[in-house]
């Protein structure tokens, strides 16, 4: 989870803030199982946004993201 999450950040030049964790049912409990928001900017300079969603079940682990130039909130929740 935790190179998933900083190649999420990378991929897009930006930084990542935690949102909270999932509210996954049945997913295992892990430090790293969080929600994170990255602002940063495509190669030709504008902005892109991206909201990713890391946890585990059993021993698998996933990761949902959501890519755009601007998210609506509502669309990503």
């Amino acid at each position: 989870m935790q190179r998933l999450r900083a190649l999420t950040a990378e991929n897009i030049g930006g930084t990542e803030t935690v949102m909270g964790a999932p509210p996954v049912p049945g997913m295992e409990p892990h430090p790293l199982a969080e929600r994170i928001a990255v602002i940063g900017k495509r190669a030709d300079g504008s902005a892109i946004e991206a909201q990713a969603l890391f946890f585990a079940k059993d021993t698998v682990v996933y990761q949902v993201t959501v890519v755009g130039s601007r998210l609506d909130a509502e669309a990503v929740d």
